[in-house]
């Protein structure tokens, strides 16, 4: 059976520091992703789909780092 992992609506800003309905995107993405991490069993496709980033299309670097970690 294949193994899908689906996260959504990151709102990711240039600025981590920047909140987003009082969490701070950037460190809650980077949680999730370790948790995904710690999944012993084999992921065959990860989606990322919603609004990955809020107010600038600069956001999407930003993002690009986080998922290259």
């Amino acid at each position: 059976m294949a193994r899908i992992i689906q996260i959504s609506d990151f709102h990711l800003f240039t600025d981590p520091e920047r909140l987003y309905h009082g969490i701070l995107p950037t460190v809650t993405l980077k949680k999730v992703l370790a948790s995904i991490r710690k999944e012993p069993r084999e992921i065959q496709l990860h989606l990322a789909t919603g609004d990955l980033v809020s107010d600038d299309p600069a956001a999407y670097a930003v993002l690009a780092g986080i998922l290259a970690e």
